[in-house]
């Protein structure tokens, strides 16, 4: 699956641009930073039968943080253009306040590994995203590293069963006496 999510990242088609160790050095703090929220809401949500607040108070946290960073580093800029707000707005309220809704639900009843490793759909998802809204064109090895990700999440998930191999030598089990073979037919009668 993580060659998968390579691939779709386009760095071996394109080198990986003109900085690819800060790429990679970003790119794993933000996968530690994901994991630890994910990790802190799934304890959080998991005692409570309102998913809405652990995610809102994680939302006003990220607000929060977003704000002091932009004020301290000069990026804030609060004027925006209404069209620019709404489509913004939009995005909010529709995939991101639904999705993160049904992920807060489901992340406490699911096996951490599963949901994990479902939450790598999303790079998969966004170059087919890409390819259908945006117009993009994805590689071939891009394509191959979507269907990467998604066969990985199938077979750790547990949807596909890989066959397993034995070791050279190895002796297939039988029954142990004709009782086994037989079936309960052959079972002395009490």
């Amino acid at each position: 699956m993580l060659a998968g999510v390579v691939l779709v990242s386009g760095l071996a088609d394109h080198g990986g641009g003109g900085h690819p160790v800060a790429g990679i050095v970003y790119g794993m703090a933000t996968s530690v930073a994901y994991t630890g929220f994910l990790l802190i809401l799934r304890q959080t949500s998991a005692g409570t039968v309102h998913v809405a607040g652990p995610l809102a108070e994680a939302t006003a946290g990220a607000a929060a943080g977003a704000l002091a960073y932009g004020a301290a580093f000069g990026g804030l800029q609060l004027h925006l253009p209404w069209a620019s707000f709404g489509w913004l707005l939009l995005l909010s309220a529709s995939s991101q306040t639904l999705g993160w809704l049904l992920i807060t639900w489901s992340l406490p009843k699911l096996p951490a590994a599963v949901s994990s490793v479902l939450l790598l759909l999303q790079p998969a998802a966004a170059v087919l995203l890409a390819a259908v809204v945006l117009g993009e064109r994805p590689s071939l090895l891009q394509l191959l590293g979507a269907v990467g990700v998604c066969g990985g999440v199938l077979v750790a998930s547990g949807a596909v069963a890989l066959p397993r191999r034995r070791p050279p030598g190895a002796v297939t089990p039988g029954p142990a006496n004709a009782a086994e073979v037989l079936g309960d037919a052959a079972a002395p009668a009490s």
